[in-house]
């Protein structure tokens, strides 16, 4: 258990530390940890297990996380209410284990797409083609 805590806070340093040579612009409101809630897709709303954090940080510059056992990460920028993935691709993502067996859904997460805030800024919507991710705020 420490050492998964161990590897996870490295790699999230890691990705970090890659992302931070460029700095572009994110909505500062976005800034702190999430906690990923649900996502709704289509008729199928799926949430995560309490067991696993799903959880999102966001910084100046740069969306890390994670994905249940994997450490994910993209340089991002918001334009117009819009998160954009400025590498194109998605993001880098470690390859620890598989992601699957730890929560099915764990691919249908993509932090791309249209947010909104709500709630005074304690619960975050990003909606893309996919699905409708809903978090609510741990840290600030």
């Amino acid at each position: 258990m420490m050492t998964t805590i161990f590897i996870r806070t490295t790699y999230l340093l890691i990705i970090t530390f890659i992302f931070s040579s460029v700095n572009p612009q994110v909505d500062k409101r976005l800034i702190g940890k999430w906690k990923l809630v649900k996502i709704v897709e289509d008729t199928l709303t799926m949430t995560p297990p309490d067991s696993v954090a799903f959880d999102l940080i966001i910084s100046e510059s740069t969306f890390s996380y994670y994905l249940g056992v994997n450490t994910c990460g993209f340089e991002a920028k918001t334009i117009k209410k819009t998160i954009i993935d400025t590498l194109g691709f998605g993001g880098l993502c470690t390859e620890a284990c598989c992601d699957e067996w730890v929560w099915k859904y764990s691919t249908k997460i993509n932090y791309t797409g249209t947010y909104e805030l709500k709630n005074r800024q304690k619960i975050l919507i990003i909606s893309n083609q996919e699905s409708d991710l809903y978090l609510k705020r741990v840290l600030k």
